[in-house]
C-alpha cells in the first residue's frame, strides 16, 4: 500500500514523517492470543539519504538571467541530525555576499534557515540538529524530506540571490564526489575545487551533475581506479559554462556502461577528473563515493567484539555475478532466518539459520542460475527470551 500525508483517516503526518526518519515508528500483528501484538518490527532508515541541487538562476524568484550555475551533494545521517553538504559554484557575476538555506517550496521565496560559507568556489560542512544558532529543528527535517528547502547564493548584482537549487531526495542510489587537487596522483597544489553528485538508477543508467570552479578546463571524465591510483578514461564530461548534467546508460555507442563498471561504481573504483592546459593529468579530481558510507561511517569487524545491537549488513560484492556475502550481527541469543526475493516479491531461497549466539555471522548467497535484476534479502530474528525481534530489508543487484 502506500500512505500519504491525503490520507482522510489516518494521514502521513509532518510529525509521523520526522517520527518515521527517527526510527519511532513500528508494525505491529495482533492475534487474539495477544491482543497487544504477537510480532513487532521497528521501522528504520537502513543508512543516510542522498539529495541533489542543481543551482541556476533561472529558480531564483523572480528569475535571474545568468550563466552562473552550481552542483550541491547533501547526505542526511541516518538518525536525521546531520545533514552534510558540499557545494560548488561558478560564474558568478561577482563575489559571493552571503550564502544559506532557505525554507520555502519551488517557485516561492523563503526565509534564511542556515547560513553557510565558501572556502572559494566550494562550501562543505555539517548541519546539525545541536548548531547553537540555526539547528536542524525537526521542522526543517520534515520540511528537507518534502523538498521545501533550497540553498542560495548572493552576489552584490543579486542581492535576493544570483543562483538557487531546490534540495530534492535522490532516487536510486545516491553517490557523492568532493573534487580537489590532493586527490590528484601525484597531489596538484591548487584553489580550484568541484562537486559532483551521481545516481544510479533503478533502470541501471548513471545520472550525474558536476561543477567546477576556480580553473579554465580542456577536458573532464570518469576514470576507473581506486583512491589514490590513476586510471584510464571510461566516460567523458562535457562541460559547459563548468557545469555538466547527463545520463550514462549501457547503450551509449563510444563509452557504453558496462556491468564491469556498474560494480566499479559501486566499490568505489570510479572518479571524476577536469583537466587543464598547465595540468593536463587532471588538476582537481573526485572519488565517487557511495553516500552511505559518508552518513553510516566505518563499523567494527572485530569478530572478537561481541554485536551490540541487531544489524544487517550491505552484501558485498554488489552488484555481483553469480555469488554474494551477506553479514548480519545479533546481540544475543536469537533465533534467524534470511530470505531472498526477486522484484515481484516470490521467494527465490530461504536460509534457517536456526539458534544463533551473540555475534557476527555470514551467508554466501550465489545466484547463478538467477537472472540478472534487483533482488531484496530480508532478515527475522528473535530473542530467545521473547523482548526482542528484528526485521531488516536490503537491496542487491545481479548482473550478469
Amino acid at each position: 500500500g502506500v500512505w500519504a500525508s491525503g490520507d482522510a483517516s489516518q494521514p502521513l503526518t509532518d510529525l509521523l514523517l520526522r517520527e518515521l526518519v527517527k526510527g519511532r515508528l513500528y508494525m505491529n500483528v495482533h492475534t487474539a492470543a495477544n491482543a497487544g501484538g504477537e510480532i513487532r518490527g521497528q521501522v528504520l532508515l537502513n543508512s543516510g539519504a542522498s539529495f541533489t541541487a542543481k543551482l541556476d538562476g533561472s529558480q531564483e524568484v523572480p528569475a535571474v538571467t545568468t550563466t552562473a550555475t552550481g552542483t550541491g551533494s547533501f547526505v542526511l545521517s541516518a538518525n536525521g541530525t546531520q545533514l552534510t553538504y558540499n557545494i560548488t559554484v561558478n560564474g558568478l557575476s561577482g563575489a559571493i555576499t552571503g550564502s544559506h538555506f532557505h525554507n520555502a517550496a519551488a517557485g516561492t521565496g523563503g526565509g534564511v534557515v542556515k547560513a553557510f560559507t565558501f572556502n572559494g568556489n566550494t562550501a562543505s560542512g555539517v548541519w546539525t540538529s545541536a548548531d547553537a544558532n540555526q539547528p536542524l529543528t525537526d521542522l526543517l527535517l520534515s520540511e528537507l524530506l518534502k523538498g521545501k528547502l533550497y540553498v542560495n547564493v548572493h552576489t552584490s548584482a543579486n542581492a535576493g540571490g544570483e543562483i538557487r537549487g531546490q534540495v530534492l531526495l535522490s532516487t536510486g542510489m545516491g553517490f557523492t564526489a568532493k573534487l580537489e587537487g590532493s586527490q590528484e596522483t601525484p597531489a596538484i597544489t591548487t584553489t580550484a575545487s568541484g562537486t559532483g553528485s551521481v545516481r544510479l538508477n533503478t533502470d541501471g543508467t548513471v545520472s550525474y551533475d558536476l561543477t567546477a570552479g576556480g580553473l579554465t578546463p580542456t577536458a573532464a571524465h570518469f576514470h576507473n581506479a581506486a583512491a589514490g591510483i590513476s586510471g584510464g578514461v571510461v566516460k567523458s564530461i562535457t562541460l559547459t559554462n563548468n557545469t555538466a548534467l547527463g545520463i550514462w546508460s549501457n547503450v551509449d555507442v563510444t563509452q557504453p556502461l558496462t556491468d564491469l563498471l556498474l560494480r566499479e561504481l559501486v566499490k568505489g573504483k570510479l572518479y571524476m577528473n577536469v583537466h587543464t592546459l598547465t595540468n593536463p593529468g587532471g588538476e582537481i579530481r573526485g572519488q565517487v563515493i557511495n553516500s552511505t558510507e559518508i552518513a553510516s561511517g566505518i563499523e567494527s569487524t572485530d569478530s572478537q567484539e561481541l554485536p551490540s545491537r541487531f544489524t544487517l549488513s550491505q552484501n558485498y560484492p554488489n552488484p555481483f555475478n553469480p555469488s554474494t556475502v551477506i553479514q548480519y550481527a545479533v546481540p544475543f541469543e536469537s533465533k534467524v532466518n534470511v530470505t531472498i526475493f526477486n522484484s515481484i516479491g516470490q521467494v527465490v531461497k530461504t536460509y534457517n539459520e536456526g539458534n544463533k549466539n551473540a555475534g557476527s555471522y555470514s551467508i554466501r548467497f550465489n545466484g547463478e542460475r538467477l537472472a540478472s535484476g534487483v533482488y531484496l534479502y530480508n532478515i527475522k530474528a528473535f530473542s530467545l527470551d521473547g523482548k526482542q525481534n528484528f526485521h531488516a530489508t536490503k537491496k542487491m543487484l545481479l548482473i550478469k
